[in-house]
């Protein structure tokens, strides 16, 4: 999550409570997303899917 945290700061200029409740709603539910097989981890092979899925936004994603 605190990959996250820096990516939707620096992609979206997210800070403070604003970047923590994103984190928390939108990093939560794309980590369920990416995580199918319930690990608890997401691979580093999937960490771009997770980042630009976490983004939801064609424009922004587009310089992960």
């Amino acid at each position: 999550m605190e990959a996250a945290a820096e990516v939707a700061s620096t992609h979206l200029g997210l800070k403070g409570k604003a970047l923590d409740d994103f984190v928390n709603t939108h990093g939560n539910k794309c980590f369920d997303t990416v995580d199918q097989l319930n690990e608890g981890f997401v691979d580093i092979q999937k960490g771009p899917i997770f980042m630009r899925y976490l983004l939801d936004e064609p424009e922004v994603s587009n310089g992960l």
